[in-house]
């Protein structure tokens, strides 16, 4: 679904950030998360800016939600600073 052209041109592109960040804010797992927010900065390099600034607000909030999760967010900030682009 990430990669197809369409997702960032569409109106529904908020929609479908929104349940992602739903996804990811609920996920127990620090590999997924991680790694689909890996993802999603590789294909927002490709997109519009708009959906680009839609994809890095909704990372900075996914940040702060796992900070809410200390021994969590030390794991996940390792991770996010690993997949460094």
């Amino acid at each position: 679904m990430l990669l197809h052209p369409e997702v960032a041109r569409s109106g529904k592109s908020p929609m479908f950030l929104s349940l992602l960040f739903k996804a990811m804010k609920g996920d127990v797992s620090t590999k997924r998360v991680a790694a689909f927010a890996k993802r999603l900065l590789q294909v927002a390099q490709e997109q519009q800016p708009a959906f680009t600034c839609g994809c890095l607000l909704m990372l900075s909030e996914i940040l702060k939600v796992w900070s809410d999760h200390t021994d969590h967010a030390s794991t996940l900030q390792i991770r996010f600073e690993a997949i460094r682009i």
